[in-house]
């Protein structure tokens, strides 16, 4: 009797259900936030067209791996065989996008040049996102394009005739001046 008790005991605290519901928990919030996230942004930017869909692998407790693959693909191929640079990197913004706005924290994001590689209807579609996400953060963005803070500043406008948006654009430059490099300068965007 005291072995059966001390083996229902042993029974009583073993965490195989805690860490099953866990791993359901994770997959159902988590995993299936992160990729339902990452398709809304795939749609901000401009990619709904992108043959790309999010997965994701459990690894235990928890913990999950994801994988931007393409979407039905008729080989084993990856993505750069068939998406150009810029597709890749608005896959890329999505994805970190996707992460960036999965908490209630509304922690500042810092941009270095998101525009690169892209055309004019994904640039217009950042600047669209970029100036949304500047509703509720502070979003930072480095470029060495002045087109893109043309883009920006037309996409807050237009945010605040259609939204309400209160966002606002401020530019702050620098410019190399003979030796002297990262010295403040004025220009007119």
């Amino acid at each position: 009797r005291a072995i059966d008790g001390v083996e229902a005991a042993i029974r009583l605290t073993s965490t195989n259900a805690l860490t099953t519901k866990n791993n359901e928990i994770a997959s159902a919030e988590l995993a299936k936030g992160f990729c339902d996230r990452f398709n809304a942004e795939m749609w901000r930017l401009g990619g709904r067209g992108l043959p790309v869909v999010m997965t994701h692998q459990s690894k235990g407790k928890g913990r999950f791996t994801f994988c931007a693959e393409l979407r039905d693909p008729q080989r084993a191929i990856h993505n750069r065989e068939v998406l150009s640079e810029g597709e890749q990197r608005v896959v890329a913004l999505a994805a970190f996008l996707a992460d960036a706005t999965g908490s209630d924290r509304c922690l500042p994001i810092v941009f270095d040049d998101p525009i690169s590689s892209l055309d004019q209807r994904f640039e217009e579609a950042v600047a669209d996102r970029i100036a949304e996400l500047a509703e509720t953060r502070q979003v930072l963005v480095l470029t060495h394009r002045l087109s893109l803070m043309v883009l920006l500043k037309n996409a807050v406008k237009k945010r605040a005739e259609f939204h309400g948006s209160t966002a606002r654009v401020q530019v702050l430059s620098i410019a190399r001046d003979g030796r002297a490099a990262g010295v403040p300068a004025t220009i007119d965007a």
